[in-house]
């Protein structure tokens, strides 16, 4: 009895997780404005240049929690970066936990210009969950008129 009911419990978990695989999804990545603002809810500030991004969007699908999944490039101040921290309540953290979650990140980015040359490079911030849903990294050193290059994501 008990083989019976881990079976069906096996193919209740493998039959979800392709339910969930199946959500509808659609990329965004022709404008660059309009992706900041999806994911920011606000338009670019004129001090941050955007370099590069993409938005995953996924369809409603019941049953399925649905967000965004995200990646962008930009050239920002750190005024900026201390901003967008707060709104998404990102500590800066080195540990080798939070190095190798973004260091997996960066070996199936969504697209390959969302790669960086080495981690060390880079002030490292994540949320608080456990997973680390939102990553961002920031160059240490200024890059153009004092401004970083800050690589951000969600997944």
């Amino acid at each position: 009895m008990r083989k019976i009911i881990i079976a069906i419990f096996c193919c209740f978990i493998f039959s979800c997780h392709g339910y969930v695989e199946s959500v509808p999804r659609e990329l965004f990545e022709e404008n660059n404005n309009e992706n900041y603002e999806r994911i920011f809810k606000a338009q670019p500030p004129d001090e941050v240049k955007i370099m590069n991004s993409v938005i995953v969007g996924y369809a409603y699908r019941p049953g399925v929690v649905t967000t965004d999944d995200w990646e962008i490039e930009l050239i920002a101040p750190i005024t900026w970066v201390s901003k967008v921290s707060d709104k998404f309540y990102l500590h800066k953290g080195d540990s080798d936990f939070l190095k190798s979650e973004i260091k997996r990140r960066f070996e199936k980015p969504i697209r390959p210009w969302y790669t960086i040359n080495d981690i060390e490079n880079y002030e490292l911030y994540c949320d608080a969950t456990s997973v680390g849903y939102v990553h961002m990294l920031v160059s240490k050193m200024p890059i153009e008129n004092g401004k970083y290059q800050v690589f951000i994501s969600k997944h």
